[in-house]
């Protein structure tokens, strides 16, 4: 796993599930800026389609305050997405990862699950209507060109591209990095207070009601929530890491930190030991009650060290 994603000479994806994400970050670093901004913000937990992610839905994706770019979701055609990239934008175009040529096999198991993918235009290339685009497929690995004819057969709806217009604005001018810190911080924290206690609830609610599901159902839900929780560790840790290398925390406050984060880690490894053991057979009763119970203080370790980081550690 590529672990340092604030370079962009090759494509590198952050996490299994956060294709939008991983978008965002590259088209950040190809345009010069620091991702990290991005990421102080990227704390969330929500329940989709039976899987507990950290993926956050495009929509309510908001890169103004830290890049002065507008992002919105839209449809439109090819030479639209060409006017767009004429003028010095980017677009992250919603697909089905099948029908991409260079995208591995091995990893369409969500496709059929209903989850699409993304990819990123950044630059046409060619002459005038020939509809060439340069792309970035952080996920697959992939940085080369796709034609307007690949992108509508990929794409989501008929005929049409549903797409993210990253457009920037000339006129911005970026806060302070204390403010980004004490702003983000603030956000995450009263976001997750808002929104985690539904996606726990869920969650549980199917812990419980597994005891009496088919070994197929109960062994495919383990296993996808498994993924999606390896995919979230993977994305707190970068959260922190951006934290620890924009603050200005003294040693002791970094370690303090570390160690809240650590805590993080752990809680959500337990819960995914505890589903591997679910998803192998029908959980008794003590197994069902240990996994809510791990789950329990995963998300009072996410709001301890959430808690930390709005507390003003780091920033000065």
């Amino acid at each position: 796993m590529v672990t340092d994603v604030y370079r962009h000479e090759s494509p590198a994806g952050l996490a299994a599930l956060e294709c939008t994400a991983s978008c965002i970050v590259a088209a950040l670093s190809l345009s010069g800026e620091d991702p990290r901004y991005f990421l102080l913000g990227y704390w969330h937990i929500g329940y989709y389609d039976g899987m507990l992610m950290s993926v956050r839905n495009m929509k309510w994706i908001d890169l103004q305050f830290e890049y002065g770019i507008r992002f919105y979701l839209t449809s439109g055609s090819a030479e639209a997405i060409s006017s767009l990239l004429d003028e010095g934008g980017m677009a992250i175009v919603l697909c089905k990862a099948s029908k991409l040529r260079f995208f591995p096999r091995s990893m369409l198991g969500f496709e059929s699950a209903g989850f699409y993918h993304s990819v990123l235009l950044h630059r046409r290339v060619g002459g005038e209507g020939e509809g060439r685009y340069e792309v970035v497929d952080p996920v697959a690995g992939y940085a080369g060109e796709m034609t307007a004819t690949e992108l509508l057969v990929a794409s989501v709806r008929r005929n049409e591209l549903v797409y993210c217009k990253l457009a920037w604005d000339a006129a911005y001018r970026r806060p302070s990095r204390e403010v980004s810190l004490r702003k983000e911080s603030a956000a995450i924290l009263n976001g997750y207070r808002r929104e985690a206690g539904r996606a726990f609830q869920l969650f549980c609610a199917d812990v419980t009601a597994s005891a009496d599901w088919e070994e197929e159902r109960r062994r495919t839900w383990a296993e996808q929530n498994m993924i999606a929780l390896s995919a979230l560790i993977r994305m707190r840790g970068l959260v922190w890491q951006s934290y620890r290398e924009l603050g200005s925390y003294s040693e002791w406050e970094a370690e303090e930190g570390a160690r809240r984060a650590e805590d993080v880690k752990r809680g959500w490894m337990n819960v995914n030991l505890l589903l591997a053991k679910l998803g192998k057979r029908r959980p008794a009763g003590d197994l069902r009650e240990g996994l809510l119970r791990k789950l329990e203080g995963a998300q009072l370790a996410e709001l301890e060290l959430l808690e930390y980081l709005a507390a003003g550690g780091g920033a000065e």
